[in-house]
């Protein structure tokens, strides 16, 4: 946590603490230096006999890992222990696309800004906390394209926050089909007529796909909320991450160069 709270960010530092905790409560009762190979290993098959994700197992395994290796390097052991243990194998993540039917029909299901939101997401391929931490500042109508400058986050003690982008290639321009233009122009105009009639009521933080008031919306209950609507048209198990998918499978499928695509991602 020491090396941490300077070099990640909050989100990730909140996510290190909760993994010390679950550490501890394993090996917190070992000294440092007479730490061994096999009590880590014996830690990581306890966690996954109480129903542990193997992926959350591997993630603790991970951090355990690096932190010991920072404790090697300012000479509070001499080895770094978790390098002889043999972690879980990591699962290999199901991803989904939709075809182009299915995702017409996906948006045809939806109703007002979520039906938006989808549609626009399915065209740029963003990640969902660009989609709601995007500003009307960051959208071009002509020419027609938006501008990935932040991201909205969560955390339980500090609530909705902006961070940066995920990494310096997620900072990124997205060029934008005109029927997706008008589209926002639409959202645009409907959110001023909004705005007029709430007056002061509105919180007015120039976001594209707020709360009805005018608020961040929150990563964690959208992303629930959309999986609900996907399962109520039919698409049962399909999460918002899974549009990204689908931006770029649809992109490909059309003959878009791979190194194109990958920009517009924003991958690292």
């Amino acid at each position: 946590v020491a090396y941490a709270q300077d070099n990640v960010s909050a989100k990730t530092l909140a996510g290190y603490r909760q993994i010390a905790g679950a550490w501890k409560a394993s090996l917190g009762g070992v000294e440092l230096r007479k730490l061994q190979p096999s009590q880590i290993q014996a830690a990581l098959s306890e966690m996954r006999t109480t129903g542990l994700a193997q992926r959350t197992v591997l993630h603790r395994f991970r951090v355990l890992k690096l932190a010991l290796g920072h404790a090697r390097d300012w000479r509070m052991v001499g080895v770094n222990q978790a390098d002889s243990v043999k972690p879980p194998r990591p699962e290999t993540p199901e991803m989904r696309t939709l075809s182009p039917v299915e995702a017409a029909a996906l948006v045809e299901a939806l109703e007002g800004q979520w039906a938006q939101m989808v549609r626009f997401t399915l065209e740029t391929g963003m990640r969902l906390g660009e989609v709601l931490g995007l500003k009307w500042s960051d959208v071009s109508f002509e020419p027609a394209y938006v501008q990935v400058q932040r991201s909205l986050g969560y955390l339980p003690k500090r609530g909705r926050y902006f961070k940066e982008p995920k990494t310096p290639k997620a900072r990124r321009r997205i060029a934008l089909s005109a029927a997706t233009a008008a589209m926002l122009r639409e959202l645009r105009k409907g959110q001023i007529e909004l705005r007029s009639d709430l007056g002061a009521e509105w919180n007015s933080l120039d976001l594209v796909f707020p709360t009805p008031m005018g608020d961040p919306q929150q990563v964690n209950n959208a992303s629930s909320t959309f999986g609900r609507l996907a399962r109520a048209a039919g698409f049962a198990g399909l999460r918002f991450h899974d549009l990204r998918h689908t931006s770029a499978s649809l992109l490909l499928a059309a003959g878009t160069n791979v190194k194109v695509v990958s920009e517009r991602l924003g991958h690292a």
